[in-house]
């Protein structure tokens, strides 16, 4: 994938989420985790279709909401790199709860 406005990336279990929330530009976390850590309704800066059964949540520090480069994340997100990704058999990710805007896009149900 292609770097975004020089972003690091690094991978947190969601428990640790919450414990640095104050030092990272962006947290993804599940909402059942987000929930049960008790930050769902403290650090939820926007929920992507909240029709959905199951949400991935991206949090961002509400003065970084219109900061380029959580629009380059959004893109990101929605590529069609990212998809290639989501839908490759040699990973998991293929079996999980696909969000409405995902299966609109893409033509991918969630069978």
């Amino acid at each position: 994938m292609r770097k975004l406005s020089n972003l690091k990336y690094k991978v947190l279990t969601a428990e640790q989420i919450p414990r640095v929330l104050n030092n990272i530009a962006v947290g993804i976390i599940f909402g059942d985790d987000a929930d049960l850590l008790g930050i769902f309704d403290k650090a939820i800066v926007r929920e992507v279709n909240t029709d959905d059964l199951f949400l991935n949540t991206f949090v961002v520090q509400t003065e970084d909401l219109n900061a380029p480069w959580v629009a380059d994340f959004v893109d990101a997100v929605q590529s069609e790199e990212f998809k290639n990704v989501v839908e490759d058999t040699q990973y998991r990710f293929h079996k999980f709860y696909r969000p409405a805007w995902y299966v609109e896009k893409w033509g991918i149900s969630n069978n």
